[in-house]
């Protein structure tokens, strides 16, 4: 009831909103979605009638406009878009504030908490885009262990973007993985010469994934579901789905937490190195 209210509370403020409005703000809260279950969702929250044409017409302008990206029958919002709306949105408050340093430069740890994997991996995503920021291009490489690539396997495109994106301003951008059957699906994230990919057998060295660059660390602890999940594809060979992934879409409370701190950088990249080889 509580999502809901949430998302009736934002279109009271809007005379007849818009269709694809709608799609929006219910993709926000669920998804991935068929055209049917969004329909549903739209008659239910806002107790208006809305036409199977009308739904598709609007999904189809919004998969023209890159808001919203479709696998198979299931419909999720434009992850890429999300992150360029953010960035916009930040550049433009830094501008008016005028900061010349950030909050998570600060030597001590700090902690932040997320609903959904997705939500973390996007601030993840944007953290790693400020570090790059405030360091000369080439200056350093960027290593981070991320055991099982789950979100990339669903976003292959958007993830590219981001790993070439990482890459042109990175000295070399090292990926370590634990070895899986998956390996050929993604391999072409790391076409470029300057990205290498490196694959390990050791689950047991580190409980989740983590990525450093100069001395900042950014550090992700896998809840015990999420773990079993990704030791249930390396051993039992999982076939690809939406069911059968969808403990790494279940909502939760994931944390993420960044230090600005050289011994704790150095620690990890010893044991980054230490599970390569």
């Amino acid at each position: 009831m509580k999502n809901n209210t949430e998302i009736l509370s934002f279109f009271m403020k809007t005379k007849s909103p818009k269709t694809e409005e709608i799609i929006v703000k219910i993709l926000e809260r669920d998804y991935p979605l068929t055209a049917g279950e969004i329909r549903k969702k739209a008659i239910q929250n806002f107790t208006l009638s809305y036409s199977v044409s009308g739904i598709q017409t609007a999904l189809r302008n919004l998969r023209e406009q890159h808001q919203i990206h479709k696998s198979g029958p299931r419909y999720s919002l434009n992850v890429q878009t999300l992150i360029d709306k953010r960035d916009n949105i930040q550049n433009t408050i830094e501008r008016y504030t005028q900061a010349q340093s950030y909050h998570l430069f600060h030597q001590e740890e700090t902690h932040y908490f997320f609903r959904t994997p997705q939500e973390l991996d996007l601030f993840w995503n944007a953290i790693a885009k400020k570090w790059f920021a405030f360091y000369p291009p080439q200056s350093d490489s960027y290593l981070q262990f991320q055991p099982f690539p789950w979100f990339a396997l669903t976003h292959l495109d958007q993830e590219k973007k981001i790993i070439d994106s990482y890459g042109a301003h990175c000295e070399t951008v090292e990926t370590l993985m634990l070895q899986n059957h998956y390996q050929s699906d993604f391999q072409g994230l790391y076409s470029n010469e300057n990205l290498k990919l490196w694959t390990t057998k050791d689950f047991d060295s580190f409980s989740g994934a983590f990525g450093l660059y100069q001395d900042h660390t950014i550090e992700f602890h896998f809840p015990s579901e999420f773990r079993q999940a990704i030791k249930d594809f390396l051993t039992l060979e999982q076939t690809f789905n939406f069911k059968s992934i969808q403990p790494f879409f279940a909502e939760g409370n994931y944390e993420l937490i960044i230090s600005k701190n050289r011994k704790k950088a150095e620690k990890l990249k010893k044991l980054f190195y230490k599970m390569k080889e």
